[in-house]
């Protein structure tokens, strides 16, 4: 793991150790199981979960997109224990997914009634801070879920904003579409 910044590695505090090289795993047989554990609720469990999947993926992210149905049900089952924490680790690792993996996010498309009903329920939870900053906006559930949100319409392709308003029936576009100047015509 030498040779990443921390901020480009959010596991650089607390590296997962691997005793083969990952990118020669079978990403369809173990990073099912590091999502699967996303929903544990021991927290050494889940620390190891999330940080051996956000590894895998960062290693890796060509390997993402063939292994994506394997990992639906395991994300749906951590949003099911309406777990604040749980589901922002989630939706982290969906982030992450979907930044880095070529055609993720519209290959996640079919699948946001899976997934983003729960999104429904916490988005609106939110800290006002008035005036003030908060820089720690990865641990907010409702802005978390709006980043993620925003990422998915922006990745998704033309039918994401459709399916993840149909959704969240509060989520307003956050992409515009390009301002073309009208073509003149000769009268």
């Amino acid at each position: 793991m030498s040779g990443r910044s921390s901020k480009q590695d959010p596991t650089k505090e607390r590296p997962v150790k691997w005793h083969c090289v990952p990118e020669n795993l079978d990403y369809c047989y173990y990073l099912p199981i590091f999502v699967d554990g996303l929903a544990d609720m021991d927290y050494d469990t889940r620390l190891l979960a999330v940080n051996g999947a956000i590894d895998l993926i960062m290693r890796s992210p060509k390997k993402v997109l063939p292994v994506l149905p394997k990992l639906i049900l395991p994300l749906k089952r951590a949003f099911q224990t309406r777990d604040k924490r749980i589901i922002i680790s989630a939706l982290q690792v969906i982030q992450l997914m979907v930044r880095l993996g070529p055609c993720v996010g519209q290959a996640l498309v079919p699948f946001y009634r899976q997934l983003l009903a729960v999104c429904n329920l916490y988005k609106n939870i939110n800290v006002n801070l008035g005036e003030g900053i908060d820089p720690d906006r990865n641990c907010r559930i409702g802005d978390v879920i709006e980043d993620t949100l925003k990422l998915l319409e922006y990745c998704g392709g033309p039918n994401a904003f459709i399916n993840i308003k149909y959704m969240v029936p509060t989520y307003e576009s956050s992409v515009f579409p390009k301002c073309e100047a009208p073509v003149p015509r000769d009268l």
